[in-house]
């Protein structure tokens, strides 16, 4: 018998992201993912210091799972990177149109554009291996692939939505991370006909001249003005071990809940769940494994104008995160989503900069050899 123990955590950084898990695989080593990491509301030093109590200096990042480039997501990647080692990156393939969007979008935010890890993440994570994936080709019928060994992807390079990825050399269980890069053009659409001018003349030395143009279209856009963002399915790929003990952590972190839950996640970034059609794309790409979701990481901060309950139906979802600053300023999350939520019997789970709000899932799972 073999014995994989597991942790989930969803760290309280605000109006941000920053998700780890862990795995104690049978051969005694660790397996690390990171899904995004970034806040907002939390000063640089403070998210640092977070980030460098979550992980001892040197630790190895098997995966870091980029969701898209908005500052609240990646602006603690620097010091990440900087505490820790990252041996790969995976993150979604973006357009030229869409680099010169984020940057606006990032200044307009917090006046820093993030343009090196949006132009070249090679040279950012020069010590890493990157990963892009290719949008999803939501007129393309879903179809069963076999896992690819992450292990062996030792030069960058891209790979299309849906591809299973496994590390095969450390003797997982059957666990998987399947990504998918979804486009959602509709807000940036609106965006390029307010400004009334091409993208291409905006550079970040000449930002300042457009900056009133531009922050008078971003205000105007409902919802979040971003073009890609990836969503991320951990899971198991199979049943064919036993689930032994899952534990669940639902306020403080020293009350130690048994709660009982499927143990794949489905991370969602900023996905703009109202995209037309892509629900059902989400639920046929993930039909073999959907059995086994059972936490649900709320898009956007909880926004009203990214979610749709009917993402509820997918799987057997008893638990839904929800990460957002206590003061910020767009209302999330909204008091429509978490109603939803609950109205489905399903557990909201508010994450914020407290730490008391800490989610830690986490259990032992066997399989008979």
């Amino acid at each position: 018998m073999r014995r994989m123990y597991f942790k989930r955590t969803f760290h309280p950084v605000g109006q941000g992201a920053f998700y780890v898990e862990k795995f104690e695989l049978p051969n005694g080593s660790t397996f690390t993912i990171v899904y995004d990491c970034g806040s907002l509301t939390l000063k640089q030093e403070e998210l640092k210091k977070r980030i460098k109590g979550v992980f001892p200096k040197g630790h190895q990042i098997d995966i870091l799972f980029i969701s898209h480039f908005h500052a609240d997501h990646i602006n603690g990647i620097e010091a990440l990177k900087e505490h820790c080692r990252i041996k790969k990156v995976v993150l979604p393939l973006i357009d030229d149109e869409e680099k010169i969007i984020l940057k606006v979008s990032n200044y307009i935010e917090t006046k820093d554009s993030c343009e090196e890890i949006i132009e070249t993440p090679e040279q950012y994570f020069e010590n890493s291996i990157i990963i892009k994936i290719n949008p999803v080709d939501m007129d393309s019928t879903p179809k069963d692939v076999d896992p690819i060994d992450i292990s062996n992807i030792e030069e960058n390079t891209t790979l299309s939505s849906g591809t299973v990825l496994k590390d095969k050399r450390n003797g997982f269980l059957d666990w998987v991370f399947i990504p998918y890069n979804y486009k959602q053009n509709e807000r940036k659409n609106q965006f390029k006909r307010k400004i009334k001018f091409p993208l291409k003349k905006i550079t970040i030395d000449n930002i300042e001249e457009y900056k009133d143009k531009l922050t008078d279209a971003y205000k105007a856009i409902e919802g979040d003005l971003n073009g890609n963002s990836m969503a991320l399915y951990s899971g198991p790929l199979k049943d064919n071990y036993s689930f032994l003990c899952y534990r669940y952590r639902p306020f403080y972190t020293y009350c130690l809940d048994p709660y009982q839950l499927q143990s794949g996640c489905l991370y969602t970034g900023d996905v703009n769940l109202k995209n037309r059609g892509l629900i059902k794309d989400i639920k046929e790409r993930l039909d073999r494994v959907s059995q086994f979701i059972g936490t649900l990481q709320v898009p956007h901060h909880g926004s009203e104008h990214n979610f749709k309950e009917s993402i509820l139906k997918i799987g057997k979802i008893s638990s839904a995160v929800c990460s957002f600053g206590i003061r910020n300023s767009y209302g999330h999350p909204a008091y429509t989503v978490i109603e939803k939520v609950v109205d489905k019997e399903i557990i909201p789970c508010l994450v914020t900069e407290d730490f008391g709000t800490i989610v830690v899932q986490e259990g032992f799972f066997y399989e008979e050899i």
